[in-house]
């Protein structure tokens, strides 16, 4: 949807915490840069992507930190429409094997969304994420049962 791309603004992409060096506009998919990573090892952190519009998302890409070693091995993945209430993902996604490849996962059903939440769950050294978000705008941008 555009955080490969740079079509997300910096300040749409925020996290609960992050580590020096480390902010959340790093979490760019392939970012030469470096890599969103949490401030410590809890499992509450989480890296927000604010899309701009409502999508249907159909899937998404993780990676790690190829300078550092770090990645995330399975995370969870929360969506809202308003980012105040957001909804769970009950699946446990598997993240990556290694700190440079690219990981995709697909949606089934796809999720309504204007933001998404990744929740880290397990990693290598510290959770650290480059992510992007897949999809297609919703129809009139509306919540759709």
């Amino acid at each position: 949807i555009g955080m490969e791309r740079r079509e997300i603004p910096d300040e749409c992409i925020t996290a609960s915490s992050s580590s020096p060096h480390s902010a959340p506009i790093y979490a760019r998919l392939n970012c030469n840069e470096g890599a969103w990573s949490a401030s410590s090892d809890s499992k509450d952190h989480f890296l927000q992507i604010d899309l701009g519009a409502v999508y249907d998302v159909t899937s998404v890409a993780t990676q790690g930190d190829g300078d550092r070693g770090d990645y995330v091995t399975a995370y969870k993945l929360k969506y809202s429409l308003d980012g105040v209430f957001f909804f769970s993902l009950f699946q446990v996604f598997e993240g990556n094997k290694d700190c440079t490849s690219v990981v995709r996962r697909d949606l089934s059903p796809r999720v309504q969304a204007k933001f998404v939440r990744f929740c880290p769950v397990k990693w290598i050294q510290s959770p650290t994420m480059r992510v992007e978000v897949y999809g297609v705008p919703s129809r009139n941008g509306k919540f759709e049962l």
